[in-house]
Parts: C-alpha cells; sequence; structure tokens
C-alpha cells in the first residue's frame, strides 16, 4: 500500500489548532472566551392562545342631510385590543328588522316579522366606547354603508323606522345586529393573546344611541275640539335679558303622520336648525322649532284619510280638516312660551306639508310672519282670485325640485302625464306675480347633489338626489336668490320678515 507523507511545514499548525480546542473545551481563562466564537438562539415553538370571550355591543344612528341612519356597530371586550389587528374583511354584518308584514306580501294579515339584511362594512377600527379612533381601547367600532337607499322615501337596512303597510305611516322599529368573524379569523390582544367570539344577538345587545343629542321635547299632545295633534318642539337656551325669540314651525309630508314624533325629526333633518350656526341666522339669541304630527294627512278634508282612500281630491275645494286645529296648537304654544315673538312666526313644510303651509297662509293671512312651501301638491284647481289675494299679504318663498317625480297628482294619475310643478308650485307663484306681490319669490333646482363629500356615484361624482328631496336644501340653508343686488340665503330672508 502506497504512503503518503504529510508536509512538515503543517505540523505546527496543527499543534496551534489543538492547544486552542483544549483551551475552549477546559474553560480555561487563558483560552478564548466561548461566547467570542458563538451566539446561543433560542427558538419559541408554543402555539399562540386562541379563546373565546363575551362580547356586548351597540349601535350609533347618524343624522345626514337625507335623514337618520345607523351607520355604526361598536364591539365592547374586556381586553385591550391590538389596533394593527383589526381590519373590516375580518368581519360580517347583517341586520335584524322586525316590522309588519305579510306571509305572501300580498294578503292584508300583517304580522310582526323579522328581516334579516346584509349590510355593507366599510371600514373596522380600534375606538373608544361612542366610535371614535383611538390607537388603544377594548372597543372596534364597524362601520356601515348607508348609502343604498338616501335617495327613496323607502326604508331599508340603514334606517331606524319602517312604513307600516296598514296605516301608510312610518314609525320607529325594533332591530339588531348579527356580528361575526369570518371563517378562520381571529382578533389579536394587546398581550399577545388571540381570542373569537360567538355572533352578536339581541341578548347582547345594549341598545342605539344617536350620535348628535336630540334635543327635542317628544310627544306632546294637543286637543280643539275634536282635532288632536301630536308634536315636538325644540327651546332656545335664552338669557334673562334676551329679547323674544322667532318660532319656526315645520309640517311633515304624508307617510310622517302618526303617534311618533321621533319619525318626522329622523325622516328630516330639522335637527340641523338647532344648530347654533342655524340658530344664529334665524336670530342672534336663537329660535324655537315646532314639529306638529297628524294622525292622518295634512291634505285631509274630513279627518277621515277620505282623500287616501279615493286617490282623488278633486271633489273637495282644498281646505283641511287639520287648519283650526293646527292654528290653535300654535297659538297655544306661543302663549305657553313668552319668550316667542308673536310677529315672527314661520311656516314651512314640504309635500303635504308644503300643501299645508300654503293652506294655512291662504286661511289666516294676517297671522304667519312668512311661509316656505317646499314640493306642494297644492292644485290649481283650487286656485281663485280671492285666495290668491289672501296669499299675497303673508311674504313666501316657493322651492321645488324639477325632477320631483315621487308624488302622484290630485287627479290621480301618474306624473307621467301631469306635470306636479306646473299645477302646484308655479301656477301659485305666477298668479302671485301677475296680482302685483313683491315679496314672493321661487326657487326650482335642477339638480340637488350632495355637498358633503360623502355620498357619490359610480362615477365618482357627487350623489344627485331626487327632486322631493328639496328639502334638505333649507336645512343647510342653501338656497339663495338675489334681492335688492345682494345674495339672500333663504334662513336669512326669513328671518328678516316681521308680521306688522
Amino acid at each position: 500500500m502506497k504512503m503518503y507523507k504529510f508536509p512538515i511545514k503543517y505540523i505546527g499548525l496543527v499543534l496551534v489548532l489543538l492547544m486552542i480546542l483544549t483551551a475552549c473545551s477546559s474553560g480555561s481563562n487563558k483560552g478564548i472566551n466561548t461566547a467570542d466564537l458563538s451566539t446561543e438562539v433560542s427558538v419559541d415553538t408554543t402555539e399562540p392562545s386562541i379563546h373565546e370571550v363575551a362580547v356586548k355591543y351597540s349601535t350609533v344612528t347618524e343624522r345626514f342631510d337625507f335623514g337618520s341612519a345607523t351607520s355604526k356597530v361598536i364591539l365592547e371586550f374586556e381586553d385591550m385590543i391590538d389596533s394593527n389587528s383589526v381590519d373590516k374583511s375580518l368581519f360580517v354584518a347583517e341586520v335584524v328588522r322586525t316590522y309588519l308584514d305579510s306571509e305572501d306580501r300580498v294578503g292584508k294579515d300583517y304580522i310582526d316579522m323579522e328581516h334579516i339584511v346584509s349590510r355593507t362594512i366599510t371600514n373596522a377600527y380600534v375606538s373608544d366606547s361612542e366610535g371614535r379612533l383611538s390607537d388603544i381601547g377594548r372597543y372596534i367600532t364597524i362601520e356601515m354603508d348607508v348609502t343604498d337607499d338616501k335617495s327613496t322615501n323607502n326604508s331599508s337596512a340603514s334606517k331606524p323606522y319602517q312604513m307600516n303597510k296598514e296605516t301608510h305611516f312610518n314609525y320607529m322599529i325594533d332591530f339588531y345586529y348579527i356580528i361575526e368573524l369570518v371563517d378562520g379569523a381571529n382578533i389579536k390582544l394587546e398581550n399577545g393573546d388571540f381570542i373569537i367570539f360567538a355572533a352578536t344577538d339581541k341578548n347582547n345587545y345594549l341598545g342605539d344611541f344617536l350620535l348628535e343629542k336630540d334635543d327635542f321635547v317628544h310627544n306632546q299632545k294637543h286637543t280643539y275640539e275634536d282635532v288632536t295633534l301630536g308634536y315636538a318642539y325644540y327651546e332656545p337656551v335664552l338669557n334673562v335679558d334676551n329679547n323674544q325669540v322667532p318660532l319656526f314651525i315645520w309640517l311633515h309630508d304624508y307617510p310622517m303622520g302618526g303617534n311618533d314624533t321621533r319619525v318626522p325629526i329622523n325622516f328630516y333633518n330639522v335637527s340641523n336648525l338647532t344648530k347654533d350656526v342655524y340658530q344664529k341666522v334665524l336670530d342672534s339669541s336663537g329660535a324655537y322649532v315646532l314639529i306638529p304630527q297628524t294622525q292622518s294627512y295634512w291634505m285631509d278634508p274630513d279627518g277621515n284619510n277620505s282623500y287616501y282612500l279615493k286617490k282623488d281630491y278633486t271633489d273637495t275645494d282644498g281646505n283641511s280638516y287639520y287648519a283650526r286645529g293646527l292654528l290653535d296648537l300654535v297659538e297655544s304654544f306661543a302663549s305657553a312660551h313668552p319668550t316667542i315673538d308673536q310677529n315672527k312666526i314661520y311656516v314651512a313644510g314640504n309635500g303635504l306639508g308644503g300643501y299645508m303651509t300654503v293652506t294655512m297662509l291662504i286661511e289666516y293671512p294676517d297671522y304667519f310672519a312668512a311661509g316656505i312651501p317646499i314640493g306642494t301638491p297644492y292644485s290649481n284647481d283650487w286656485i281663485n282670485n280671492e285666495r290668491l289675494d289672501k296669499l299675497k299679504q303673508t311674504p313666501i318663498w316657493f322651492v321645488h325640485g324639477l325632477f320631483d317625480d315621487e308624488w302622484h297628482s290630485t287627479r290621480g294619475s301618474s306624473l307621467l302625464d301631469y306635470s306636479l310643478v306646473d299645477h302646484s308650485t308655479k301656477a301659485l307663484y305666477d298668479g302671485l306675480i301677475e296680482i302685483g306681490d313683491q315679496n314672493v319669490f321661487c326657487t326650482m333646482p335642477e339638480v340637488i347633489q350632495d355637498k358633503t363629500g360623502q355620498f357619490f356615484t359610480d362615477d365618482m361624482e357627487p350623489f344627485v338626489y331626487k327632486g322631493q328631496y328639496a328639502w334638505m336644501l333649507l336645512f343647510n340653508n342653501d338656497i339663495k336668490e338675489e334681492i335688492n343686488g345682494q345674495d339672500v340665503t333663504i334662513l336669512e330672508w326669513l328671518s328678516n320678515q316681521v308680521n306688522e
């Protein structure tokens, strides 16, 4: 066998290496420190802790230009949440709304039925108990889309009210939410643990609250002879030395009648008028706001809902069964609140409330300081010189969206062959101009666009509302005309009207 010789020149190197290894293994202080040669690595193989927890929740209803809608669900946990772990993709949301309906959707046997509707989640984040974004917290707020029904009068998933199919009035309904995690999802806590929770239901629902405080006194009653009206009112905070302030009266459209004054306030954004910015436009010290509610419809000649039942009002003279009772309510309310300026009582209304505004100005021409009928269906069949002369005695500003296609005409036909604008608002305005009225205005917007920057079309253009939503412009003081060479908003004009 052939032998290989180990080169002599490497023998010294081998001996040095052996000495180093010997020193390391013995831990000699004279050798090299092992910490200088290697780093200890520790690997945690423990599985993350995932456990199921109890959760409670509340909902938030907000007031938008188009009315009230439930926009948020706030989940409440016991432990602090890792804000980086929360995302809208973790959750699924459904609302369960209970209201009167029939099994076959055709019959008249209405019963309370639960309707489950999916809600679109737009955002989710760690928050405080009222839904405000927070870096740390034990609450998760889930925001939901409310744009699915903002252009119609029909209640939908986001609305806190629903049309009663027996009375044809909107009413406040019961609802609760089913919020659950998508399959396989969990939420990380600040302590590093992970949690899941069972789907929410009505048993762990803490209730709904308004994002903005409702400062109205609700569900008051006033009776005059055989007419009983409900009403809500807002009373401004006045200093002892304040002078008298105006009274603004808002008259609702037909679906907002009934026995719950929360309905007209939730349907409209009339609560805007209680905000300081609009209060100070009406008067530097503020203004009262009164919202009467009829138990049928303002356009009711006999108190039996005969207009609605017959869908025809041409065999009447346009008078309302409620006119005298409504005046008595206003007079009584003004007398009970001596800080109301009796010379600055204003009346406005939308739809049938617009009809009633015109009716009250004609019936009691010396009482109101000004009127704002919006989308009034007051028919030209009822207009005559005597009524125009009475109407002329009160300053009036008509508002009517040109594409108001939701209202059926007083002739019982659809608006495809009958122009509500031409046969009501325009006829009244033209008639007043012809007899020389110097304090009458008419605004007919072609387009009513969202100006909040919140709602858009599919093309990301500002959302366009239907013409019947012209009342939104009033409550945002977004109507103006040139008067005596100056641009004047509708509320500025209103505040300058005094009943001499």
